[in-house]
């Protein structure tokens, strides 16, 4: 089995186990049947073989696996089987759906990305940003209709003339293809590699067969008129202006203006960029190259502000920019010698993900 996994749906036949081993058949079910990802694969593989070992145990359990790959754990008669779950646009024969999820698409102007991902914001998947003006469309999304307005709104955003890509909505997965005109959905079909086990696998899951009524199409959107980019103004160079611009600015003040050498900043020209990193300006994700460059210029001045900015990047940074910061932490004595605390600190409160981004600025150090 996969190391990460999502149990889509399960049952357990207990009716044939005899008494003194049904509650620990109960317990194993329970552990193997869970949500989590705190098992390792080998451990839940031994779980289930300590319960197909049971005698007459009967259990079926409806798995997605990291990849997203779906599948049926089939315990019976001493046995456990995996059976293999493939998606299909036809019920009567296999026919591989065009798209896969997250698929990956790019904004027309380096403007437009942002208005990509405020309209997908009615996912359940928080939008992914790319580094090239480009973002991930969803994969897991609400509703079905919520899904459609959001791809024919985004349709006349993006360079790509036609893009498919694969969804779910409450595990009905759909073959979305978008276009310039429109938006066409079909909902795919869950076939089992053995037959008797296709209807088994949506009675786990609670859902019924797709039927063409499930298969819509909708118009796309007309184009959005022309957005004038953002003005630049002199007096603040490094949060006004295009991507562009603020990143040359940040270039300029750590450089000299176009000298190949990055010169010593001062203590005032420093507050200016620790600044500009946590500006509300600056916190879009179209910005995330002129964050990059900010902690990149400051990581080789000691100096208390900076100390700050780093500490403030590894607990709320995005995590598409936060690299750069783990990164040049190192740079920082004041934080490497304080790391080990922290460390400690974030550990016993429970707040792993800061833990995590702290050991690999330590990490990164050594």
């Amino acid at each position: 089995m996969p190391y990460y996994h999502q149990v889509l749906g399960a049952h357990v036949d207990l009716s044939d186990v005899p008494p003194e081993v049904r509650e620990r058949a109960e317990k194993l079910f329970g552990e193997a049947a869970a949500n989590g990802n705190d098992l390792s694969a080998s451990d839940r593989d031994r779980i289930l073989g300590e319960l197909a070992a049971l005698p007459g145990v009967r259990a079926e359990i409806a798995c997605e696996g990291e990849d997203l790959e779906r599948y049926m754990i089939v315990i019976e008669r001493g046995t456990l089987d995996q059976v293999r779950i493939r998606d299909s646009r036809f019920s009567r024969h296999i026919e591989t759906a065009n798209g896969a999820p997250y698929a990956e698409v790019h904004a027309k102007t380096e403007g437009a990305v942002d208005d990509l991902i405020e309209r997908l914001a009615g996912s359940e998947d928080e939008p992914d940003p790319l580094d090239d003006d480009g973002v991930q469309l969803p994969y897991r999304w609400p509703d079905r209709d919520v899904m459609l307005r959001a791809f024919a709104s985004v349709a006349a955003l993006i360079k790509e003339r036609s893009v498919a890509v694969m969804v779910t909505v409450d595990d009905q997965r759909y073959d979305v293809a978008i276009d310039r005109k429109s938006v066409r959905c079909r909902a795919l079909h869950a076939i089992a590699e053995h037959a008797p086990y296709t209807a088994r696998f949506y009675e786990l899951l609670g859902m019924r067969v797709p039927t063409e009524e499930d298969s819509t199409e909708v118009e796309a959107a007309k184009p959005p008129a022309a957005k004038r980019p953002p003005r630049f103004d002199p007096s603040r160079p490094f949060t006004t202006g295009t991507k562009g611009q603020r990143t040359s600015a940040v270039f300029d003040i750590a450089h000299g203006r176009g000298d190949d050498y990055a010169k010593q900043l001062s203590p005032s020209e420093i507050l200016q960029l620790v600044g500009a990193a946590q500006d509300p300006a600056n916190a879009d994700p179209r910005y995330a190259d002129v964050r990059r460059e900010i902690y990149r210029h400051l990581a080789r001045h000691q100096h208390d502000a900076v100390v700050q900015l780093f500490l403030w990047a590894l607990k709320d940074e995005a995590e598409n920019v936060v690299d750069t910061a783990i990164y040049y932490a190192w740079r920082q004595e004041a934080l490497l010698e304080a790391l080990p605390t922290l460390i400690a600190d974030a550990t016993a409160l429970g707040h792993t993900a800061l833990a995590r981004r702290l050991k690999a600025a330590l990490a990164n150090g050594a």
